[in-house]
């Protein structure tokens, strides 16, 4: 019995006719709604930038000067004189008064420019003033005749006073670095997470729920695919929660209900913790943040003084507030190392455990260890039935990002195919190299990770802190190198305690200085720092407190 290929092909051809244009049905609602919620968020920023610059007209125009605003008295001059009354000689050059007039108080002025007012009839002595913008307001007439130069003066001086108080403890970071405060003894950086509510997440949401309903049908399969043929970390965790792990998961990454921004707080203490300025900023990219704390350890080597870096966050899982000690650098010491003895042969032993090769190289060392790698390719399964049940999602081809993820991923992702990372350490350079196989072949690509010379290497430490995305995002325990350029991270390594790399790097590092002095690259052993107890100044050795106070350095907190 013989078919006909051609009734096999048209029996086919309306089903996939049917298919072709779900898809395309599909696809073409994605990108209308994907517009449309585009130009409804540019409407609702053009309003809100509109209704705000409506609201500082009325504020711009009260701050006019009367010069500019001569109250209606007509022609007639009032003969209320200022110099009836007080001698302006007498007076100090810095008494100002203020005059009330509509919502807010206007000035300061001088006594001579309200005598001049008087005399063109721009005020009145019904007027209400005072010495203080925020004190009592009386009639200007009875203000002058009751004034006393002794009592002005202690009013003035007392409010200067507190005015300066106040502005050194809101001056920004930058200013407070090149002011010379006397008494100064330690410093501490405190790493803060704000979080503040998004109102545009309360317009974000529901466009957000509709477009989850309209593609519905496409979640639920992709769902059932992804739990029972992908596996792993991600098909497991939408098995045993279903659609509801994978609703709390898109949430997470579309709409963002709260705003979070990287704050750094600087104290400056003084002997007995006593706190004589402080200060904040808000970076708005790393690089700023970077160039700040590079000025920061500049400042702590000048002064000599001590900077305590804490951590004040919120992480995300258990929404409880920690405050973590991060790091004390030490002005003096070099490479502004932690105030422990960092044994440069422990730290190499613990190495080569977890099998890391050491070979000493011309004028330094080198350390290599074969990295475990994970295999991407169950990643790329996961993209492809993304793509097919969701079509909207080859929108993601726009973004090189993801572009680059994709290739990375298909590239090098195979297990087999383990990178190599490699340390090179010289009194005079600091360099990580990482050697990659790609698929289906043995060429080794090189790829630099950092290449530091000697003279831009401030400080090098085991930490954690947090990141200066959109999300302040918390990061665990790694190895952070100073430089003069900015502030470099070790990505996590699988199956490495990087604190032991980060001790071999800094006692390696300080030994091979010292035996080439002739660099000159700032190896001082015997250079003073002050204690941030007593701020006696003394050299701070590993293990040993201040001989006047008897304070540890550990201890500051």
């Amino acid at each position: 019995m013989f078919v006909d290929i051609n009734i096999i092909l048209m029996a086919m051809e309306d089903p996939l006719i049917e298919l072709s244009e779900g898809l395309r049905n599909w696809s073409c609602l994605a990108l209308v709604l994907i517009f449309g919620v585009a130009c409804f968020v540019d409407w609702i920023r053009r309003k809100l930038k509109e209704r705000g610059q409506t609201s500082k007209k009325p504020q711009v125009e009260a701050k006019n000067n009367f010069k500019e605003q001569p109250l209606d008295v007509g022609e007639t001059k009032n003969e209320f004189r200022v110099e009836n009354y007080v001698d302006v000689a007498e007076m100090p050059d810095s008494t100002q008064i203020y005059i009330s007039r509509g919502d807010k108080p206007s000035g300061p002025y001088p006594l001579s420019q309200v005598n001049e007012y008087l005399e063109q009839g721009l005020l009145l002595p019904d007027d209400l003033a005072s010495h203080d913008e925020s004190g009592d307001y009386f009639p200007l007439s009875e203000l002058i005749e009751n004034l006393n130069p002794e009592e002005i003066q202690k009013k003035i001086t007392l409010s200067a006073a507190v005015t300066a108080s106040h502005k050194t403890r809101q001056m920004d970071v930058k200013d407070l670095i090149g002011e010379d405060i006397s008494g100064a003894t330690h410093m501490a950086l405190e790493h803060v997470r704000l979080q503040s509510f998004r109102w545009m997440a309360l317009l974000e949401l529901p466009l957000f729920i509709l477009l989850f309903i309209v593609f519905l049908p496409c979640a639920l399969i992709l769902v059932v695919i992804l739990a029972v043929s992908v596996g792993g970390a991600m098909g497991s965790a939408i098995g045993e929660a279903g659609l509801g792990a994978m609703l709390r998961w898109a949430l997470a990454n579309s709409v963002r209900i709260y705003d979070y921004k990287h704050q750094l707080f600087l104290k400056v203490y003084g002997s007995g913790n006593a706190v004589l300025a402080e200060a904040s900023h808000i970076p708005s990219s790393k690089k700023l943040a970077d160039n700040l704390i590079i000025d920061l350890f500049e400042g702590l080597h000048s002064k000599q003084l001590v900077m305590i870096e804490m951590l004040d966050a919120i992480p995300d899982k258990n929404r409880k507030s920690i405050k973590e000690h991060l790091v004390t650098w030490y002005g003096g010491r070099p490479l502004m190392a932690l105030q422990k003895d960092f044994v440069e042969k422990d730290s190499k032993e613990a190495l080569q455990q977890k099998g890391w090769d050491f070979k000493q190289i011309s004028g330094g060392f080198s350390c290599t260890r074969e990295m475990k790698a994970e295999d991407n390719i169950a990643p790329i399964w996961a993209h492809l039935l993304f793509w097919v049940f969701f079509p909207p999602s080859l929108l993601l081809f726009f973004f090189k990002s993801y572009r680059n993820y994709l290739r990375e991923s298909w590239l090098y992702g195979s297990e087999d195919k383990k990178p190599d990372w490699e340390f090179t350490v010289k009194a005079d350079q600091l360099k990580l190299v990482k050697k990659r196989p790609r698929r289906n072949t043995s060429k080794l690509e090189e790829e630099v990770f950092f290449d530091i010379h000697g003279r831009d290497l401030i400080g090098i430490c085991y930490t954690a802190g947090l990141g200066y995305d959109n999300d302040a995002t918390y990061h665990g325990k790694t190895v952070k190198i100073y430089t003069n350029q900015g502030v470099i991270s070790l990505p996590q390594i699988l199956d490495v305690n990087l604190e032991h790399v980060c001790n071999w790097l800094v006692g390696v590092t300080l030994r091979l200085r010292s035996e080439r002095p002739e660099l000159g690259l700032g190896f001082d052993p015997n250079r003073p720092t002050k204690c941030p107890y007593c701020a006696s100044i003394y050299v701070f050795k590993p293990g040993q407190s201040c001989p006047s106070c008897g304070g540890w350095p550990d201890r500051i907190n």
